[in-house]
């Protein structure tokens, strides 16, 4: 469709424009057959002239040629600046000539170029071949050369060149035969002005147009839909390592002089230590035993005032620092985090200095914010009269402070998971290395496992060199999960102080069991706190208490319930923001602050470590028993006292049954009542009518299993195909969706159709109906390209450049729905795209993908946790 983007004039404007036009072509052909019969008459009458003659005559010919070319081209170059005229005329010859002028606005590149209304003058009657000259961007008025020689490169050799116009009209000859461009203006002649091959070679670059559009759209959406951050993978054996030194210990004479039934006594001493496997170093009893350095030992003695090591400390701390890969499980609060921090610290001060871009010697990976925050801290001690440098790194704040951390250089990582793959993944892996990492931490593993951080870290493993030192640590590990820790450890050593998920037996338990309804349960509950709250803060006044809740809500409630009886507290869980999180812990931990009261949700139960905290008060049960174990284990730690209440209705019989196995294990009296309880709810049990909860509800051991399944499938599919297509039928039976071969879900996010329709629409209706028209469905696109495309502003920018009609048309339908034609009366969203021409509708599909590419692009960047700056992730 050609458009003429210009303001038209008035009829009466062309009309007159057209009748100069004409004039001046007369004028201008009564000359030239003027000038022509004068030459004639001139070669006959005069004489032969000598060679010096005739060069001098053709010198003032070639002047006086220059100088009316030069007048002419003024004359061409103002009427080129003024508005273009739209004149056509029609002469028995049919020559045609269309001029395509650069447009003054810059179009971008996935813009279609829309054609203009072309201008036509007759300028030959005698021409019988149809001649178009197109501009893409010309430079000059024309383009023509300055030269009048080069201008006509076929004039006579007698002198008697062309006028102009015809030497125009040969320079575009020229340019034809040779192909070639002149001064920026790219002409196009065509021997032919059948608009069908116009539009072929319109239509080849248009396709082309949309080719690349649609390559680049596919791309960012694949990019959206790749949610995961794929790691350069690393071939060990082709990275030459530097040699490292990880064993610093030297066990001491007097305990090499024990004889094995010494050394079992001594380890029952120490809260009944149980070790398997081989060449395990004995449990020290002074920390002048260790032979630390003075930085390091000064920090235990006088900072920390650790008289003598936990039971945890005294066995775990010789096997770390003998260079060995250990799995600890401890109790709660029994100083599990100083047990690898003091051997971490002692390796890290035999590698060299960091330098600015180098990765880190030790990394700690925790399955929360709080409990790295917390680690952090712990590690700042030693660290802070040192030349080492530590940096947290979690998710939930601003990327742009970690990495500019690490471009300084660190020698220790505390970090999140998920935060530690996108600093590795940032900028294609280019911020941050862990070919440098010698030491690996995992702190509360079982919980990272069980949250489904097992993918995440084997990733970052595999990034670190083979003959590392790894730790792992936690209160509970279940055997099934041992197992699993095994796979990413090298001939570990087991240690287990005391039981495992064994209430420390400094902390005092209570059961409150109450019998109220449901509705009257909550207000029971929080009159039976108060009292307990006022109780404990007048026998302890600077005592610190924690309140646990199963839900976000109920947290938020209590914390006004509380405010408003007059108790200052404060609340944490997951639906706040990492600061307010931040600062309530920060209140909370201050001694000073006035604020002695928390109220959390689970995301506490781990790894928080406040001083003088001396009540934990399960306001809502947990539900299993490693819960319960983490929640009380706040209180009581490091061998001060401690008491947990717990409130529980005897309609609770499951969290009942949790409540006296944890009793029982840590060897307290049970109340008849709740072993009553408890005795019918595993009766029920054994009949099959209830369940029993073990804890680890997160999706990481079900992720486990998907990734077992998915390798049985793939080795029967070596002996058959059948395997695929049963796998694929039982998970369309139990409504689950069927997975590729890579693993990924099968249904992606797929582009619209763009198909032209020549015909009228059946939607539309009435006198005035479109020739061609387009069905470009946009229900199943994301919601903010939907959005992004369907806006006011938008739409008319595109109808508008376009020239057609655009229309939303059909209903919106959520992925949930299953669309059925016969049931379902409207369609789904679409826009409908009337026009005149195909080219119009064509116009208006290239600026839709270029609104959808833009909204696409947008999406990608949203998702980047919304970080600005020269960093990418």
């Amino acid at each position: 469709m050609s458009m003429n983007t210009n303001q038209p004039n008035t009829k009466e404007s062309k009309d007159e424009i057209l009748r100069k036009r004409r004039e001046q072509l007369a004028a201008w052909r009564a000359k030239k057959q003027q000038e022509s019969k004068q030459s004639s008459s001139s070669l006959s009458e005069t004489p032969p002239s000598t060679p010096s003659e005739r060069s001098n005559t053709s010198e003032a010919e070639k002047k006086q040629r220059q100088q009316r070319l030069e007048q002419w081209k003024k004359s061409r170059s103002q009427k080129v600046t003024s508005p273009p005229i739209d004149v056509s005329s029609k002469t028995p010859s049919g020559t045609t000539i269309k001029v395509l002028k650069k447009p003054l606005a810059p179009i971008q590149k996935a813009k279609p170029q829309l054609k203009r209304k072309i201008d036509e003058f007759d300028f030959d009657t005698d021409d019988n071949q149809q001649k178009r000259l197109k501009f893409v961007s010309p430079a000059s008025s024309f383009g023509v050369p300055n030269d009048a020689a080069q201008f006509n490169p076929e004039a006579d050799v007698d002198g008697n060149d062309d006028d102009e116009l015809d030497a125009f009209m040969k320079s575009i000859n020229s340019n034809e035969s040779k192909g070639t461009t002149t001064n920026g203006a790219t002409p196009e002649v065509q021997l032919n002005s059948d608009d069908e091959d116009d539009d072929d070679d319109n239509d080849d670059e248009s396709i082309d147009e949309e080719v690349d559009l649609q390559k680049l759209i596919d791309s960012k959406l694949a990019k959206l839909n790749n949610t995961t951050k794929e790691l350069q993978d690393i071939d060990h054996s082709q990275v030459a390592y530097r040699p490292f030194k990880k064993n610093f210990y030297k066990t001491p004479f007097e305990l090499l002089s024990m004889s094995e039934d010494e050394m079992s006594l001594l380890r029952l001493d120490l809260d009944d230590i149980r070790v398997r496997g081989k060449d395990i170093p004995p449990p020290f009893t002074k920390w002048s035993q260790l032979l630390l350095p003075e930085n390091i030992i000064s920090v235990v003695n006088d900072q920390l005032r650790f008289d003598k090591p936990s039971p945890v400390q005294a066995q775990a701390i010789p096997i770390i620092l003998s260079g060995r890969d250990m799995i600890g499980v401890a109790k709660t609060g029994s100083g599990k985090t100083l047990s690898y921090v003091l051997p971490m610290m002692r390796h890290i001060q035999e590698q060299p200095l960091s330098a600015s871009g180098d990765g880190p010697v030790a990394i700690v990976l925790s399955p929360t914010r709080e409990l790295a925050l917390q680690i952090e801290q712990e590690v700042l001690n030693f660290t802070k009269n040192s030349d080492k440098r530590v940096t947290c790194c979690y998710g939930g704040s601003k990327i742009e402070n970690q990495i500019s951390d690490l471009k300084r250089g660190v020698d220790v990582i505390v970090a999140t998971p998920g935060r530690m793959i996108d600093l590795l993944a940032a900028n294609g892996g280019r911020v941050t290395s862990m070919r440098r990492t010698t030491f690996v931490v995992l702190d509360e593993a079982d919980r990272m496992f069980d949250l489904g951080f097992e993918p995440q870290i084997r990733k970052i493993l595999s990034q670190v060199r083979p003959d590392r030192q790894t730790v792992l640590f936690s209160a509970t590990f279940p055997r099934k999960l041992e197992i699993l820790a095994k796979q990413v450890l090298s001939e570990p050593v087991e240690i287990i102080v005391g039981g495992v998920g064994v209430v420390a037996k400094e902390i005092e338990q209570k059961i409150v069991l109450l019998s109220e309804e449901e509705e009257d349960f909550f207000q029971q509950r929080v009159t039976l706190l108060r009292d307990s709250v006022q109780e404990h803060l007048q026998a302890h006044e600077n005592s610190k208490i924690l309140i646990f809740v199963e839900k976000q809500v109920d947290a938020d409630k209590l914390l006004s319930n509380l405010l408003g009886f007059g108790l200052p507290c404060v609340a944490i869980h997951a639906g706040k923001e990492q600061i307010d999180r931040k600062y309530a812990i920060k209140e909370f931990s201050s001694s000073d602050s006035g604020v002695d009261i928390l109220i959390a949700t689970s995301i506490a139960a781990r790894g928080l470590d406040v001083k003088n905290l001396g009540l934990v008060v399960n306001f809502d049960a947990p539900g299993h028993l490693e819960d319960y174990v983490h929640r009380v284990g706040r209180t009581g730690r490091a061998g001060a006292d401690g008491v947990a209440i717990t409130f529980v209705s005897k309609k609770q019989e499951r969290e009942i049954n949790v409540l006296v196995k944890a009793l029982k294990l840590s060897t307290n009296e049970v109340d008849p009542d709740l072993q009553a309880i408890a005795d019918s709810f595993n009766q029920k049990v054994r009949s099959g009518g209830a369940k029993v909860g073990f804890g680890f509800g997160g999706k990481g051991l079900d992720n486990l299993q998907e990734v077992r399944d998915n390798k049985l499938k793939m080795e029967k599919k070596m002996y058959g195909e059948e395997a695929d297509d049963n796998a694929n039928e039982q998970a369309k039976e139990n409504g689950a969706r069927p997975r590729s071969k890579d693993n990924t879900p099968s249904a992606m996010l797929t582009l619209p159709s763009f198909e032209v329709i020549e015909g009228n629409s059946p939607e539309t209706a009435g006198p005035d109906k479109c020739k061609f028209f387009c069905r470009i469905t946009i229900n199943d696109l994301p919601q903010k390209v939907r959005w992004d495309i369907v806006q006011r502003e938008h739409l008319s920018k595109i109808i508008e450049g376009s020239r057609t009609s655009i229309t939303t048309k059909g209903q919106y339908y959520p992925p949930t729905h299953k669309f059925n034609r016969d049931k379902d009366t409207e369609p789904k969203l679409y826009l409908l795209v009337e026009g005149l021409t195909r080219k119009s509708i064509e116009d208006a599909i290239s600026l839709i993908k270029e609104k959808m590419f833009q909204s696409i692009d947008s999406m990608a960047a949203d998702d980047r946790n919304g970080t600005s700056g020269r960093y990418t992730v």
